[in-house]
């Protein structure tokens, strides 16, 4: 099998993680909000919360590996 080579991740400022996290996590409160108001109107919706679930998680996901970004930039001597 040939080698599979690693894709280089950007190292994104840890600043700038957190705010992708809490845009990430606020559309997903906003989707399932949309999801729950079809819910209401008896259409179809669990798609809409199958992709709140998912932005949630990739926000909660980001907002984590910002703050472990964060405690490894406070340790580094400048």
């Amino acid at each position: 099998m040939p080698e599979q080579k690693e894709i280089p991740m950007p190292k994104l400022d840890w600043r700038l993680l957190i705010l992708i996290g809490v845009i990430f996590f606020g559309i997903g409160i906003g989707v399932f909000i949309y999801g729950v108001q079809l819910r209401a109107g008896e259409e179809n919706f669990s798609q809409y919360w199958v992709l709140a679930a998912i932005l949630i998680w990739g926000g909660a996901r980001q907002v984590q590996k910002a703050i472990q970004r964060k405690e490894v930039v406070e340790k580094k001597p400048s």
